[in-house]
């Protein structure tokens, strides 16, 4: 038996064509350098080549997505306390309720655990982001800078999201543009700077629709966190508890056949869904009509008194506001300035052209799911704002949704560019967009931070309400520094003060307080020296005119403009005060002549100065119209008749207070004045005070002298009617 081996057998021959099938794919403009190797046994080696080096860089969708992501995170997160200057109560109330919560033991004011809604500057307007701030203030007070940083750094996840599930679904391969997009548009970059619930709101609702549409493009493990999302924005912010519902709903019933299709999944996220409305489900047992409280606390015209009709029509106008371009594209003047930013309109001008493309495009191919979804976003976020006017802040939603129409309508542009210049190299796409949209992000942050202060100059109570860092943080320093003081804050430069000094300065509430310099202005009081004032720049003004003290300037601080905001002062009674205070009290009692028209006869009327309504007031007839002193109490009116006439009393019209009146009577016949007195209680409401003489008198000339006993003087006080009564026929 041979055991050598058998000679090798020599390769078959290699036929000179070899069939094969190379799938080569390649973005426009780009070159690729193929290697074809032939070996034996019919073997095909193929190498393909692309760019190398720094051409490979510039085509690396990650790098650009990081580059727009860290662009997009310093546009939002730079400069966060000095844009915008302002902070509202707005801001504040989710960390102060969260202090309450926690205090309570996560009970709400009606004793629920863990509350849906809590009370804002609207009684049922805050959520969730009372929660989010629960967890911060176990371990230290939150500042602002924190309260803020939390709105962007969720918008900024929120957008991440939806960019990843354009790529995704859309196949965008630049969808990271939408990043720097939505942090240079102006209606974002203000908003999600400030520590609005709604900006959270808007943030948990795009997180939660780019979660839905991975979930609809086959991710199906996203569906639960589109639940979670959806449901947490809705307890965030009264317009999301419309946009929220409408969603669900046309989502629910244009991809049915989708969702019937898993079924089993659909079925659990439903019972998550359920888990999470138990608190909706408490809150409307124990509040029935909670929703419509809070529909008439922020002034909605849909609980207005106004036909039906005239409700629906109001509500499609301001649904329209969703896609009108001058909503988007003009400043409205209309809007509160602290909902303004400066001249700037919502949304950018130069990507409105791209905007209305891709949205176009989403119209067209409305029968994808893809392009369905954002078209559905975009008109949940009309339905939600569309109750409170279909305006900013309430639209807010949209923002990112029209950012997300623009980036397709540059996807769209960037393929027509690429087939009309075919030689562009492959690698411009990707910088150009990064310096267009960073650039113009860039320079709307820096005339942020530069030149605001020159936008809007409204610094007043209602305006921006500007001061609050500033007011208590010379405060506190004041305090620490001088402990036998306590800092008094003048508090009608804010809608709630209070607020803003509980969160600015919660280890010093006791040394800062929020109060007026009336009780020390009308008469001398030894404890002026145990207090600093903190006083707006028109009241240092007026003390500093009245003469009545001798002034300690301490600090002054300035508005964003340079004038001067505020003053802290210490004050000492000057040796002229009491001299002053007399002569004041003089002015104050003088009376100011003028006529009205009682019946068909003109009467001689002198009164107390005025600084609501006129004398006339006094006798139209009216439960509506009054007069309100400037300073005097009592208030007085003397009616002078040109002919004497019988009287027997004199009906006058009160507020709720306790009042005395005092009516003095000049008998026609001569003789010594008459006396009658009449002396009401306080009242829920306003009142009538008869005071009826002793008989019927022929009266030339009535004096009336309204007291309000609990007010001393100066003080405002306040009639609405005077009706003489006349003897009986």
């Amino acid at each position: 038996m041979n055991t050598d081996p058998a000679p090798p057998r020599p390769d078959a021959e290699i036929s000179p064509r070899i069939g094969t099938q190379i799938d080569l794919r390649a973005r426009p403009g780009q070159r690729l350098s193929l290697e074809v190797q032939a070996g034996p046994r019919r073997a095909v080696r193929v190498l393909s080549r692309g760019p190398t080096g720094w051409r490979a860089a510039l085509r690396s969708e990650r790098l650009y997505a990081g580059f727009g992501l860290l662009l997009a995170a310093a546009v939002l997160l730079l400069g966060l306390t000095r844009f915008p200057a302002q902070v509202t109560p707005d801001e504040v109330y989710p960390s102060l309720r969260a202090v309450e919560l926690i205090w309570n033991g996560f009970k709400g004011e009606d004793g629920v655990l863990l509350p849906a809604f809590l009370r804002g500057s609207t009684p049922y307007g805050l959520g969730t982001g009372v929660y989010l701030q629960v967890l911060p203030q176990l371990f230290r007070p939150n500042t602002l800078t924190w309260i803020r940083a939390c709105n962007v750094l969720l918008g900024l996840l929120a957008g991440l999201l939806l960019a990843a599930w354009l790529r995704f679904g859309l196949r965008l391969r630049h969808s990271w543009v939408l990043l720097p997009l939505i942090a240079g548009m102006p209606a974002w970059f203000y908003f999600s700077r400030t520590g609005l619930d709604i900006a959270l709101a808007a943030s948990l609702l795009i997180a939660a629709l780019g979660c839905y549409g991975f979930y609809r493009s086959g991710r199906l493990g996203f569906i639960y966190g589109a639940v979670v999302l959806a449901m947490l924005a809705f307890y965030a912010a009264p317009a999301a508890r419309l946009a929220v519902p409408t969603a669900v709903l046309l989502l629910t019933l244009l991809d049915w056949q989708y969702h019937h299709s898993h079924w089993r999944l659909v079925r659990r996220a439903q019972i998550l869904t359920a888990a999470l409305c138990l608190p909706l489900i408490i809150f409307l047992l124990r509040h029935p009509d909670g929703m419509l409280q809070e529909l008439a606390a922020s002034g909605s015209y849909l609980v207005s008194n106004i036909s039906n009709w005239q409700k629906v029509g109001q509500f499609f106008l301001a649904l329209l506001n969703t896609v009108n371009p001058i909503a988007w594209l003009v400043a409205d003047p209309n809007l509160p300035v602290v909902y303004r930013m400066g001249p700037y309109p919502p949304f950018p001008l130069l990507l409105a052209p791209f905007t209305i493309w891709g949205g176009w495009l989403a119209i067209q191919r409305f029968h994808r799911h893809e392009y369905r979804l954002l078209w559905i976003g975009l008109l949940s976020a009309g339905v939600g704002a569309a109750p409170f006017g279909g305006k900013l802040p309430h639209l807010l939603f949209a923002a990112p949704l029209l950012a997300a129409f623009a980036v397709i309508g540059l996807h769209a542009g960037l393929e027509w560019l690429t087939h009309r210049w075919q030689k562009m190299p492959g690698w411009l796409p990707a910088p150009a967009l990064l310096l267009a949209a960073g650039g113009g992000s860039l320079i709307l942050l820096f005339n942020a931070l530069t030149g605001s202060r020159n936008w809007l100059q409204d610094y007043g109570r209602e305006g921006l309400q500007f001061g609050a860092p500033q007011i208590y943080g010379t405060a506190q320093a004041y305090a620490k520094s001088h402990p036998d003081r306590s800092v008094l804050v003048w508090p009608e430069w804010s809608t709630d003060p209070d607020a803003l000094r509980r969160f600015f300065a919660p280890y010093h509430l006791e040394w800062i307080q929020n109060g007026f310099l009336d009780p020390f202005l009308y008469r001398r009081d030894p404890a002026i020296g145990q207090y600093a004032f903190l006083l707006p720049a028109d009241k240092y003004e007026q003390i500093q005119s009245s003469g009545k003290f001798d002034i300690v300037p301490i600090e002054s601080i300035p508005y964003p403009n340079g004038q001067p905001a505020f003053a802290l002062v210490e004050l000492a009674y000057s040796p002229q005060f009491e001299r002053i205070l007399a002569q004041e009290s003089a002015e104050r009692r003088a009376l100011v002549t003028g006529e009205v028209q009682l019946g068909n006869e003109p009467v001689t009327v002198r009164v107390s100065a005025l600084d609501i309504g006129v004398p006339a007031n006094l006798f139209d007839n009216s439960r509506v119209s009054l007069v309100r002193t400037a300073a005097a109490n009592p208030l007085v009116v003397e009616l002078i008749f040109p002919q004497p006439r019988y009287l027997r009393g004199v009906l006058l019209l009160l507020g709720a207070e306790p009042i005395n009146v005092t009516a003095i009577l000049n008998p026609g016949t001569g003789g010594k004045p008459l006396i009658y007195s009449l002396q009401t209680k306080a009242s829920d409401t306003m009142k009538e005070a008869q005071v009826d003489f002793d008989g019927a008198y022929l009266v030339s000339s009535l004096r009336l002298e309204v007291l309000d006993e609990e007010a001393g003087e100066p003080a405002h006080v306040h009639l609405w009617e005077i009706q003489l009564v006349e003897p009986l026929e």
